[in-house]
């Protein structure tokens, strides 16, 4: 018989960047999704975008993972109903998560609208 992972647990996924401490002074973000304790889904790359702070930085790297966990969702969804409605996403920039949550215009972030 084949098995994938020893437990049912549902996706999480976790993200995070380090700024722009290379010497091409790009940020380089990535993040990773487990699913019944295994991996399945992950990335690591430079950021396109140019970014002013560390909470920007981040707050792209949680937008191109919920990219992800959008499509992983959608995928699980026909091979494994019924899939649950929620996923965890993991990030550790109070800020980031501040701007990701809250629906207001900030005239800080309109850049990365743009």
């Amino acid at each position: 018989m084949l098995t994938y992972g020893g437990e049912q647990e549902n996706l999480h996924g976790y993200t995070d960047a380090d700024g722009a401490s290379q010497d091409h002074h790009q940020a380089i973000s990535g993040y990773t999704f487990i699913m019944d304790s295994s991996m399945i889904s992950w990335s690591l790359q430079k950021q396109e975008l140019v970014t002013l702070s560390t909470a920007e930085v981040e707050y792209v790297a949680v937008m191109h993972a919920t990219k992800e966990c959008i499509w992983l969702c959608h995928l699980a969804g026909d091979i494994l109903p019924p899939f649950p409605e929620s996923t965890t996403l993991h990030c550790d920039n109070q800020a980031a998560l501040k701007h990701a949550q809250d629906d207001d215009y900030d005239v800080q972030t309109k850049h990365i609208n743009i």
